[in-house]
């Protein structure tokens, strides 16, 4: 069985929960910009797409409304910056986000 990425867990306290990973040369399981679900059942571990993150990526626009909204974020940014400024929506899809701020979007 040939690795295709690495998982760092930080989890130094309670509710600490943060983990950052990176794939390997020539991976093809995971998609750029995507959020994923890890879930445990009987002991077997999977993975599972979840839809596309919101950070920018190629052709977005930082015009757009929704980065007005602050539903997308810069990769650039550093990781305890990104965690302070977008807390659990740094871990939304750009659906679940839309959803769960509804009542601001101006879009439709």
């Amino acid at each position: 069985m040939k690795p295709i990425a690495r998982i760092v867990t930080r989890m130094q306290g309670e509710g600490d929960g943060l983990m950052l990973g990176s794939t390997f040369p020539g991976q093809d399981f995971f998609k750029p910009n995507t959020v994923y679900e890890v879930e445990r059942f009987c002991g077997v571990v999977t993975i599972k797409e979840v839809g596309k993150a919101c950070g920018f990526e190629k052709g977005d626009d930082p015009a757009d409304r929704h980065s007005f909204l602050k539903r997308l974020f810069n990769w650039a940014e550093e990781v305890q910056v990104l965690l302070v400024a977008r807390g659990s929506r740094l871990f939304m899809t750009r659906e679940e986000f839309d959803e769960a701020h509804e009542t601001v979007r101006y879009d439709q």
